[in-house]
């Protein structure tokens, strides 16, 4: 029997990233949810693509589910901790470089990053 894959999206609107924060009353359910699904979904093909200009806002067992970062320019020193604490040792030594990236410009890491060496 052939399995097919159904592909889905959930948007979530300007602002959505602070209902993951652990610091906010009210969105309990919201949080639960995100964690949930970032500890889970993989095993179901369901996988969760978060994007923040505050990772530190961000529960950090929810990132720290993240297999795949995109980092653009972070000036604030609590969102590169929580970025460098998410990511390996080889890579972190890289983030000294994230406060200075331009416009557009972004550092990839983890498992959905290939690295061509040479």
């Amino acid at each position: 029997m052939e399995r097919r894959r159904l592909a889905a999206a959930v948007r979530l609107r300007r602002g959505a990233s602070l209902r993951a924060g652990r610091c906010n009353i009210g969105f309990g359910p919201t949080r639960r949810a995100l964690s949930r699904i970032a500890k889970e979904g993989r095993k179901y093909g369901v996988f969760l693509g978060l994007v923040t200009q505050r990772p530190a806002e961000i529960d950090p067992n929810i990132i720290s589910q993240c297999s795949t970062m995109f980092v653009m320019r972070l000036s604030n020193d609590r969102d590169q901790a929580l970025i460098r604490s998410a990511i390996s040792d080889a890579g972190a030594s890289m983030l000294t470089f994230v406060p200075s990236l331009g416009t557009g410009e972004v550092f990839a890491f983890g498992a959905g990053v290939r690295y061509r060496h040479g």
